[in-house]
C-alpha cells in the first residue's frame, strides 16, 4: 500500500521527543541523539506514541535528520488526522519542526485514494513527480501547484522498488513510498 510522506524543506533520516508542550520550547538537540553519519544533525525517529497514523498502522515508522537547534511544533488536531484515523481520506500532518531563521519541516502523509483509484498502485502507476505534487500540493503548500516553481525532479530506487521522489521547488519535497 502506498504511504506517501512529504517533507519541507529537504532534511532526510531517535529517541522519542518530550511531550509536545515541552518540545515546543526546547531545541531538539537537547533530547535527540546525534546522527552517526553527520553529527551536525540529530535523528528524529517517529514511533506510535508520536502520531495517530502510526498508532492506527496507516504509516510505517520513519526517521529523518534535523538540525539540533530546531524545535518541535504542535500539530493542530484538525491537521493531525487524529479525528479520522484509521480511515482518513485526506492528507494529514504527522510531525512538524521549525527554526525561525532556517524554516520549517513537516511530514505529510496521504492515503492512496488522493493519488489514484487503483488499489495498491506503485508510484510509477500513479504518474510523474509533477502529477504527484499536483495531487498533494494544496496540502503541502496551502496553494495549488504552479509548474513554474518546479526546478528539478529525481526518482530514487532501491532494487526494483521506487522509494522516493525528490522535487525541488521553492522548498524541497520528498515523497517516500513503501
Amino acid at each position: 500500500m502506498l504511504k506517501g510522506v512529504a517533507m519541507l524543506p529537504l532534511l532526510v533520516f531517535g529517541e522519542l521527543a518530550p511531550p509536545i508542550a515541552e518540545a515546543r520550547e526546547v531545541e531538539v538537540g537537547s533530547y535527540l541523539p546525534p546522527s552517526p553519519s553527520d553529527p551536525s544533525f540529530v535523528v528524529f525517529k517517529a514511533s506510535p506514541k508520536d502520531t495517530p497514523a502510526l498508532r492506527a498502522g496507516n504509516v510505517q515508522p520513519y526517521q529523518f535528520l534535523i538540525p539540533p537547534s530546531w524545535k518541535q511544533s504542535r500539530v493542530a488536531n484538525i491537521l493531525s488526522g487524529n479525528y479520522c484515523q484509521p480511515k482518513c481520506a485526506e492528507p494529514w500532518v504527522e510531525v512538524k519542526f521549525e527554526d525561525e531563521k532556517q524554516g520549517k519541516v513537516q511530514v505529510v502523509a496521504s492515503p492512496l485514494i488522493r493519488l489514484t483509484n487503483k488499489p495498491n498502485a506503485s508510484i510509477e502507476e500513479i504518474g510523474s513527480p509533477e502529477k504527484v505534487i499536483a495531487s498533494l500540493g494544496p496540502f503541502v503548500t496551502g496553494n495549488s501547484y504552479d509548474p513554474d516553481e518546479l526546478l528539478e525532479t529525481s526518482i530514487e530506487k532501491i532494487g526494483d522498488q521506487t522509494v522516493n521522489i525528490h522535487l525541488s521547488l521553492k522548498f524541497n519535497l520528498i515523497i517516500h513510498v513503501r
